[in-house]
């Protein structure tokens, strides 16, 4: 004997059936996904066309805080105040990749735009349709 009556195996059944119910009514119902904008007043935005690895992120670190990682075919934007920063890629350990910092002085009212690139670079893109290739390329990821 299997421990359930007629009884019981009909209570079974008719739970089984609410909750596939009630499942089904949830997955459907689920909210439309909202597309993440820049934060207004971003002035910096750092975008990755074609980086290897292509797997693995590279981290943006500003002012030795980690605010991002960047993913292939992805960009992220930051509102940095102004004056001079120290901005750095650093890839997981482990890969060979070289890290890069550079200082960079951030004036008010202007965008910067760089593109990381091959294994180790990055590099300006201010004045040669930066923000039009970042676009083209990759889609936006908050920073976190």
């Amino acid at each position: 004997m299997t421990g359930l009556s007629i009884t019981g195996a009909k209570r079974f059944a008719a739970g089984l059936a609410l909750a596939a119910a009630a499942f089904a009514c949830g997955a459907s119902a689920a909210a439309p996904e909202v597309e993440a904008r820049p934060p207004e007043g971003a002035n910096l935005f750092v975008y990755r066309v074609d980086a290897q690895p292509n797997r693995l992120g590279v981290h943006l670190w500003i002012d030795l805080k980690k605010v991002a990682t960047i993913r292939h075919k992805r960009w992220t934007a930051l509102k940095v105040l102004p004056g001079p920063h120290l901005i750095q890629l650093r890839w997981p350990s482990g890969l060979g990749q070289t890290n890069s910092e550079r200082i960079v002085t951030i004036f008010p009212d202007q965008a910067y735009y760089f593109e990381v690139y091959g294994r180790t670079g990055w590099g300006s893109d201010m004045v040669n349709g930066g923000e039009t290739r970042m676009r083209a390329c990759c889609r936006y990821t908050p920073a976190k």
